[in-house]
């Protein structure tokens, strides 16, 4: 071998060395030590405590969509689980924030509070157990239907908003 190829190889492995070093991970692939060596999660429909319909249904739905788009942790089913994601949503509300010079209501603001805990089904106990906000707003519309679909618009913006914030929780931790 010649002292060139030699120095090639040498310099070749001292980038790698160094490189192997420097901490850096691909975005997704980290995961929380507190997570152990969990695989998969179950997210069952949330319960409801309020009375907008259908919330639970939704919010779940947003979370495990938002799980499958992430792809770290497969959705199963309960027995198969490693982690069992289970919410109550304790609290919705509209809260007028914008008002025009007549005093009518031109926006709102919806908040859902929700009670959430994420447990691990090999060692039987509770990774997560806290309280979540979400909100966000949306304008009052001239007619009543706009109003209604803007409001509607605005829940599936909070349970957006929320999903991220269980995934953030989950998967990185913060």
């Amino acid at each position: 071998m010649t002292g060139k190829r030699m120095g090639r190889r040498a310099l070749l492995a001292g980038v790698l060395l160094l490189l192997s070093g420097c901490g850096y991970t691909l975005e997704g692939t980290r995961r929380p030590a507190s997570l152990g060596a969990a695989r998969s999660i179950h997210i069952p429909i949330f319960v409801n405590e309020t009375r907008e319909p259908d919330l639970g249904r939704s919010l779940a739905s947003a979370v495990r969509e938002r799980f499958l788009l992430d792809g770290r942790l497969r959705l199963v089913d309960p027995a198969e689980a490693d982690l069992v994601l289970e919410a109550v949503i304790r609290e919705y509300r509209q809260d007028p924030i914008g008002f025009s010079g007549a005093d009518q209501v031109r926006r709102y603001r919806v908040l859902v509070r929700t009670h959430v805990r994420l447990r691990d089904t090999q060692r039987g106990r509770f990774i997560l157990n806290q309280e979540i906000d979400s909100e966000a707003e949306y304008g009052v519309a001239a007619a009543i239907g706009g109003s209604e679909q803007a409001r509607q618009q605005s829940t599936s913006s909070t349970a957006t908003r929320f999903a991220e914030d269980i995934l953030s929780l989950v998967l990185e931790g913060f």
